[in-house]
């Protein structure tokens, strides 16, 4: 499934936003879990982060990114959500943008998301850094009734990880493959295979979830330093306790398990087109056929599953006996965060 050089997803199934205004920036930094004002005063041009409800649980994850025109005395933000969250999570920042001078449109019909990645290489940069092309084109412009002009695209490396290559907005279909340069363009679908192997969740199934317990304090998503935020209170308990009992990981239905332990890269080939075995919610047991945790997320014959206490073995069976083949993901032994995954 994965070519020798690497991908160009186009992901239909993410929507952008662009919030702007002068207020915007003290209000983004008074609703998510990561710091936007160190974020804006930084050459980072994208942010992973959380938008909690008062109790602390996940309503949204989303992706700030800095627009093409940016300047910190006249700020645009695109937010880039899952299309499915993207209406609620609106709702929610238009409801405590009363009486504040933040504007927010909805961009969808205008602009694409696409990532690009590789199984042979990563991007040099960190997280979250810049990236430029040689050429895209014609610089796209968006429409003036949003009261400022976005000029160009924005890239920049995942800021969650960069195994997962980096990530652009742009006006739609603005960019192609050139011919034999050996990348091959898929879809959303094949780009959510990618990521859950790399054991990273997004999108509707991490609703009403902790963050700590998808791993969301290692994958550059929680500052402990900023502010008060809604739902600050869960999040600075867990931190201070240093302690999170139940992590999330990536697992994988198969019996050709030859190449797999030496892999590099997350073992997209692995992926069984065939299989649909509709696993969200079930609960997982251990050798002892105890109940540890359970699957929150699952495609085909892959997904990912919280377990409580840490990855205590390898194989790991549903209730109705399916084994599971359970790893530690790639890139968790690179944070460096306070907290860890066992």
């Amino acid at each position: 499934m994965l070519a020798n050089v690497g991908y160009l997803f186009k992901l239909a199934d993410r929507s952008i936003n662009v919030i702007h205004g002068k207020d915007c920036i003290k209000l983004l930094q008074g609703l998510c879990t990561n710091d936007i004002d160190k974020f804006v005063s930084s050459p980072q041009w994208g942010m992973n982060s959380l938008f909690l409800d008062p109790k602390g649980r996940i309503q949204c994850h989303a992706i700030i990114v800095k627009a093409p025109s940016f300047v910190d005395y006249d700020p645009a933000f695109f937010i880039d959500t899952h299309i499915n969250q993207s209406s609620i999570l609106m709702a929610y920042i238009k409801q405590h943008a009363f009486r504040k001078d933040v504007k927010v449109d909805n961009l969808d019909e205008l602009m694409s998301v696409y990532a690009t990645a590789s199984p042979v290489s990563i991007p040099e940069e960190p997280e979250g850094a810049r990236q430029f092309f040689d050429e895209i084109g014609e610089p796209p412009k968006i429409d003036e009734d949003l009261g400022r002009m976005l000029y160009g695209y924005t890239c920049f490396v995942d800021p969650r990880c960069k195994l997962l290559g980096t990530r652009t907005i742009t006006e739609q279909d603005c960019l192609e493959i050139e011919e034999d340069s050996g990348i091959v363009e898929k879809g959303s679908e094949h780009y959510r295979y990618l990521r859950i192997l790399l054991g990273i969740p997004e999108g509707p199934p991490i609703c009403n979830e902790i963050p700590q317990m998808l791993n969301f304090d290692l994958l550059n998503t929680i500052s402990y330093n900023k502010g008060c935020y809604v739902g600050q209170e869960l999040m600075a308990r867990v931190h201070t306790q240093g302690v999170v009992r139940t992590r999330t990981y990536p697992f994988l239905i198969t019996d050709k398990l030859e190449g797999l332990t030496d892999a590099v890269h997350p073992p997209v080939e692995f992926v069984d087109e065939a299989c649909d075995l509709n696993l969200s919610g079930k609960r997982i047991v251990n050798d002892k056929g105890e109940v540890v945790g359970e699957i929150f997320e699952a495609v085909k014959n892959i997904g990912l599953l919280k377990i409580r206490g840490g990855l205590k073995q390898n194989i790991y069976k549903t209730e109705n006996d399916i084994k599971l083949l359970v790893w530690k993901p790639y890139w968790c032994n690179e944070t460096s965060s306070s907290t860890t995954i066992e």
